[in-house]
């Protein structure tokens, strides 16, 4: 253990006993801070922390298997008394031998504020691998160096729990170093403007301002989502659903099915009809029946609407990746085996074409449509973005890469 390890582990042993106290102080900071890791990580997952404390953050996940490490016997010991329900181990998060004895893989791994505490956090993240599937998210969360000289005016006036020295990271560093250690970065963000609640503003405006452009920059919390490279195993994903909302669209359903290419072993089609005037159900039946030898189901969507139908179908699908197919066919199913070899490769998680980048014929879309559509589709990126992390095997396809 190196000379600034040991110093770490006799400040954490010094203040364990001290430590809720100093998360009462700062309890409307920890609200936001959980807030969104609770975004970035739903309830019931399996999940490791590392350095994890007296364990209230991963407490406040509700894992259904939680498992905390941090180098202190006494904030380990103290964590063990505060959440009886989950898993505590001693060690060093550089050592791989903590690693070996932890039970399988894990959903997410969360490393929040720790980094800035390792020797080598290249070496840290190469020691993660073995605890990932190709689905396991690494979150990390740190502090913003640019808050550093008002966080120890923060502490020289008693208000915040002393720390010893910090790794100085900027968000591109944590990327670059996880890139150097096969982790891709797949989500970073700002946030927290205020980690006081002054009568309620606080909340305002880290909620609504702190993620707006130009004010993220100064954020007090940064955080990365990385995806393990070297466990994007093509085996993993053996079958597809291929999703096909379709309302007034009779003419449209036989050539659907005789046009979608055989790009995997095992396709699954669902038809879902939204109350067509057109006998669309009625073809829809006839060709399954046409065509035995496909895996074809039939659905009526309950409500209104694309989304309604989509995430209908979403819910009884079985594939392991999800696309959508418009019954109108203006995206050539011929297209979608390049969706699948963009998920299969590991290229993407998301895949989202858009068929506004080619020319389009001079009554193909009017200028204000153009636009809408244009718009449209940014709007959809920013909120996939927001999204991705939580659908790790949803995967939607519009139009030709």
């Amino acid at each position: 253990m190196s000379l600034r390890k040991m110093e770490i582990l006799a400040h954490s042993e010094k203040h364990a006993a001290s430590r809720s106290e100093w998360r009462r102080k700062a309890a409307f900071f920890h609200r936001e801070d959980e807030a969104y890791l609770r975004f970035l990580i739903p309830k019931g997952k399996r999940v490791l922390e590392i350095g994890c404390g007296i364990g209230d953050t991963l407490a406040a996940l509700e894992p259904s298997y939680g498992v905390g490490i941090d180098i202190s016997p006494a904030m380990i010991d103290h964590a063990k008394s505060l959440h009886p329900g989950l898993t505590f181990h001693v060690g060093d998060a550089e050592s791989r031998d903590i690693y070996e004895k932890l039970e399988g893989t894990f959903d997410y791994i969360l490393v929040v504020d720790a980094i800035g505490s390792l020797d080598d956090c290249q070496a840290f993240f190469d020691l993660l691998h073995p605890l990932c599937t190709r689905e396991t998210r690494l979150v990390i969360g740190y502090f913003s160096h640019l808050w550093y000289p008002v966080l120890k005016l923060v502490e020289w006036a008693g208000q915040r729990m002393p720390h010893p020295p910090q790794n100085v990271l900027a968000p591109a560093d944590v990327q670059a170093i996880a890139r150097l250690a096969n982790f891709d970065p797949v989500k970073s963000e700002q946030r927290l403007l205020m980690p006081i609640s002054l009568f309620g503003i606080g909340r305002f405006v880290n909620r609504f301002i702190s993620v707006l452009p130009g004010f993220r920059m100064f954020a007090l919390r940064h955080y990365a989502v990385c995806r393990s490279l070297p466990k994007i195993d093509d085996d993993n994903l053996k079958s597809v659903t291929v999703v096909v909302p379709a309302r007034n669209e009779r003419g449209n359903i036989e050539p659907a099915v005789q046009r979608i290419p055989q790009f995997c072993d095992d396709i699954e089609i669902i038809f879902i009809e939204g109350h067509s005037k057109d006998g669309t159900f009625e073809e829809m039946e006839r060709v399954k029946a046409a065509y035995p030898d496909k895996d074809i189901k039939l659905m009526r969507q309950p409500g209104k609407g694309k989304a309604d139908a989509v995430f209908t179908a979403y819910d009884v699908a079985r594939g392991d990746v999800l696309m959508i197919l418009d019954a109108d066919l203006t995206m050539p199913p011929e297209q979608l085996p390049k969706f699948w070899n963009a998920i299969k490769s590991g290229q993407g998680e998301f895949i989202n074409g858009s068929r506004l980048v080619y020319p389009l014929a001079d009554d193909a879309m009017r200028f204000l449509n153009l636009i809408a559509n244009k718009t449209f589709s940014y709007l959809f990126f920013l909120a996939a973005q927001s999204t991705i992390h939580r659908h790790a095997l949803r995967y939607e396809s519009h139009a030709p890469v």
